[in-house]
């Protein structure tokens, strides 16, 4: 009975271990995006809000009072939010925008090896000339027995994008996408990279996409012909862009 009685406590507690998670999966698969100097954050805790939607997530990446300096994608057992927050933290982001979508659930199963003991119990006699002697003991004998445990995990997709506060704001509301430095690419031209809502340049019908040709009546064509802008020791009045 005592037996039976161990391998019933031991089993919820292996299974549970089997469904934990260690490693925090939201810094492993970290991914650095900004493409805009920010201002790092020092808050104990990060503001965090589920995405009901991508148009939401549109919506955060249009804001230009954030910009987008990380994310993060995986597919694995459900990481509970703490995880995020620490990550949130090292990176110094202020604010954490979450997704996730169920994925299967998978029968899977372990082998664990239960100790098992063994007490044999002995007893004789021993004869001489002198008479005889009886005789009691015992000797144990550890083992293990293999036991199989069959269970299920859910799998989840689950994201998270990491925004800290924009260091620098215009009021045109245009912020631009510079061009790669990659070996081979011929496309060195700068682009929309997002309007803010309701700005002047959303007025003016530029989108996101947009080649940037003129500010201000000035052609445009390297970085240090938009630094002013991007910095803010300018301020844009009128943009030229072309549609592709």
């Amino acid at each position: 009975m005592r037996k039976k009685t161990f391998l019933k406590m031991i089993i919820p507690v292996v299974a549970l271990g089997l469904s934990g998670c260690s490693a925090n999966k939201y810094m492993e698969h970290f991914s650095p995006v900004a493409n805009a100097e920010f201002c790092p954050s020092d808050i104990q805790y990060p503001r965090l809000i589920e995405l009901a939607d991508k148009e939401q997530l549109e919506l955060l990446l249009r804001d230009d009072n954030y910009v987008l300096i990380g994310m993060s994608s995986f597919y694995d057992l459900w990481v509970p939010r703490i995880f995020v927050v620490d990550c949130a933290k090292k990176y110094q982001a202020e604010l954490i925008a979450l997704s996730y979508k169920v994925g299967e659930t998978v029968k899977e199963s372990t082998v664990i090896n239960v100790p098992t003991r063994e007490t044999t119990y002995h007893s004789g006699s021993v004869y001489s000339a002198y008479g005889s002697v009886n005789y009691y003991g015992t000797s144990t004998t550890y083992g293990s027995t293999p036991v199989v445990i069959n269970y299920k995990n859910t799998y989840y997709h689950q994201s998270a994008y990491f925004f800290a506060k924009r260091k620098y704001k215009n009021s045109f509301g245009v912020y631009f996408q510079f061009p790669e430095n990659i070996p081979g690419k011929v496309d060195a031209r700068t682009r929309v990279a997002f309007v803010a809502p309701n700005s002047e340049a959303e007025k003016k019908g530029i989108k996101a996409g947009d080649i940037v040709q003129r500010i201000n009546g000035k052609i445009v064509a390297s970085f240090e012909d938009f630094q002013p802008f991007v910095l803010g020791e300018e301020k844009i009045h009128t943009l030229e862009v072309s549609h592709e």
